[in-house]
């Protein structure tokens, strides 16, 4: 008999979803939507937006996924949220949001801008989540 497993609380975010296990991971954008294998993912860098002049107006956080094909620039609120669900490959859905709420809850992430663009190289294996570096 296999013993109950209790999982954690996730929060509840308008900016995705989470789900144990999925083979693949939707960014839907204003006007397009993207679908992409997590079998493809390599690494994910989450810096401040360089754009960003007033925080409370612009988003402050840049998120960058790479896939084998295609690079995934995020552009939000509290992105360091999704690093974890990043990590386990448990998001399903990514959303751009339509509007932004007139107040910004303390934590939940935000997604003002999705950007999906193809890599014109490959991510070097070096780089890869997992990869081993090369002795010197």
């Amino acid at each position: 008999m296999n013993p109950k497993i209790k999982s954690l609380p996730v929060p509840k975010s308008p900016a995705f979803t989470v789900v144990q296990g999925s083979p693949t991971i939707r960014f839907t954008g204003k006007r397009m939507s993207w679908v992409l294998p997590w079998s493809d993912f390599g690494l994910c860098v989450l810096k401040a937006n360089p754009c960003c002049r007033n925080p409370k107006k612009q988003p402050p956080q840049e998120l960058t996924l790479y896939f084998g094909r295609a690079e995934v620039t995020l552009l939000g609120w509290h992105l360091d949220s999704m690093l974890s669900h990043l990590a386990d490959q448990n998001i399903s859905q990514i959303l751009t949001a339509t509007k932004r709420p007139k107040k910004q809850p303390a934590g939940v992430a935000w997604i003002a801008e999705s950007f999906v663009l193809p890599l014109t190289e490959p991510i070097p294996a070096a780089a890869a989540i997992g990869a081993k570096q090369p002795k010197p």
